[in-house]
């Protein structure tokens, strides 16, 4: 009996490409698929099993956790007051394990970014002919650059280690280490691609 490893290799795949739908066929399927999901909800509230019902517990804690929070004080004669939310408001629940909430309250961002001054280049800290250099030069000092320069070239050597031995045209063992002036052209490229 020949091992499936010799036999893998004497088959030939063929490899088929993906099947293509058209619009009409797609638009079918969603349709039919919000039927099977939306249709068989209502129906089957009357089938409800007991298995289904130890899962209560834990819609009831997602419906309590969705819904915003209401006072529902309650008056002499034990009904809820006009304050509890409406039925259409709350949670609600479908066997599938969905649920749909209520929007929320928005909260306020408390941590506000209120710089002293406008950001970016100040025009005041330029020399009156600047040039676009001069400015970049402002923005990325070369401390920067050169920290910038050093992280590459030591990810460079982590990546060409694992990959050791490498072939002789791979990217690896071709690499050589960045400079700061190619990182300067790299910049000016990008620049230029972004204000065309």
């Amino acid at each position: 009996m020949a091992s499936p490893r010799s036999k893998s290799t004497r088959e030939k795949r063929t490899v088929r490409p993906p099947k293509r739908f058209r619009t009409e066929e797609v638009l079918d399927f969603l349709d039919e698929s919000d039927d099977n999901c939306g249709g068989g909800l209502a129906d089957s509230s009357d089938s409800y099993s007991e298995s289904d019902r130890s899962s209560d517990s834990e819609t009831e804690i997602t419906q309590e956790t969705t819904q915003p929070s209401t006072s529902s004080s309650t008056s002499s004669s034990g009904s809820t007051s006009a304050n509890s939310s409406p039925p259409s408001a709350r949670s609600t629940s479908t066997d599938a394990g969905w649920t749909e909430a209520t929007q929320g309250e928005a909260t306020e961002n408390q941590f506000r970014f209120l710089p002293k001054r406008p950001p970016g280049v100040q025009p005041g800290y330029l020399p009156e002919n600047c040039s676009a250099v001069q400015a970049f030069l402002c923005l990325f000092t070369v401390n920067i650059i050169d920290s910038l320069v050093n992280s590459i070239n030591r990810y460079a050597d982590i990546r060409c280690q694992q990959n050791n031995p490498s072939r002789k045209r791979s990217r690896f063992a071709s690499w050589t280490p960045v400079t700061r002036a190619e990182l300067y052209k790299f910049f000016a490229v990008m620049t230029l691609i972004n204000g065309t």
